[in-house]
């Protein structure tokens, strides 16, 4: 009895279901209506035109004009230029403390001291490509456990109890 009605009931629900052939997204304030247009036929007077309307042929000369267009294949770009740099050997002497001639215990202390001999700057530099063969492994499947069958191997034995 139960599978008879659950068989009514799914069949009623999927014709409600099918049935209806309205817009998934209605606007709102809409009224829609199933109706069917019937095919309307009308009689039209169509003129053919049997033969051509013109009777003579003219022929027109080929005109050719040299026109000259200029072609951007790139974009202006930017050129970088390698300037290298200027580097040059000084000599000097820094002296922190005057000589002494007597000893003196000084305790610790410390200074830091900042030479420039040139302002910072910042430059490019070609740096050539290091290539390097090397030779490794791959594994493509790792090392598992398998069972192999080995066959077995009787002796006769004698045994004195």
């Amino acid at each position: 009895m139960k599978k008879v009605l659950l068989t009514i009931l799914s069949f009623v629900v999927c014709s409600v279901a099918l049935a209806q052939d309205l817009p998934t997204n209605p606007e709102p304030g809409k009224c829609y209506v199933r109706c069917v247009t019937p095919d309307v036929w009308v009689n039209q007077d169509v003129t053919i035109q049997v033969a051509p309307a013109y009777k003579k042929l003219s022929t027109v000369p080929a005109r050719f004009e040299t026109e000259t267009e200029t072609v951007v294949v790139a974009n202006a770009s930017q050129e970088l230029e390698v300037v290298p740099s200027v580097y040059e050997t000084q000599s000097f002497t820094v002296v922190t403390q005057a000589a002494s001639q007597r000893l003196e215990k000084v305790p610790s202390r410390t200074e830091t001291e900042t030479v420039v001999v040139k302002a910072a700057s910042q430059r490019l530099e070609l740096v050539p490509a290091v290539y390097e063969t090397q030779t490794f492994e791959v594994v493509t499947q790792p090392a598992s456990q398998r069972l192999e069958f080995v066959p077995a191997q009787y002796e006769t034995q004698d045994v004195t109890v």
